[in-house]
């Protein structure tokens, strides 16, 4: 579960088995980092932001496969384990597509 703690999150709708989504993902943790590194430079340390990236996983079964591939990339590779945190979503909640409904197509 995700707690925001009164800090600012980024909150991605993702499917593990898309290249593309695993790349967003890392990319943002990426960024996130960046933003927080911000606060260590003295002239720049007001644009310093603490962010959350949440990856919300869709809960279809070829995303739900491909969950520990995702994990295992935003590790090893992109290295922003602690910056991004996957949430698998499930066939109950089926918050993916609510939260997609908003989006326009």
């Amino acid at each position: 579960e995700a707690a925001t703690n009164g800090q600012a999150n980024i909150l991605y709708l993702s499917e593990a088995h898309c290249g593309t989504c695993q790349s967003v993902a890392g990319i943002s943790g990426m960024l996130a980092r960046r933003w927080k590194s911000l606060a260590s430079d003295s002239r720049r340390e007001e644009l310093s932001v603490d962010v959350q990236v949440v990856t919300l996983n869709r809960g279809t079964p070829k995303s739900r496969n491909k969950l520990q591939m995702m994990t295992r990339r935003i590790e090893k590779y992109y290295k922003v384990k602690d910056l991004v945190q996957i949430v698998q979503d499930n066939a109950i909640s089926e918050m993916w597509d609510i939260l997609g409904s908003f989006v326009d197509p």
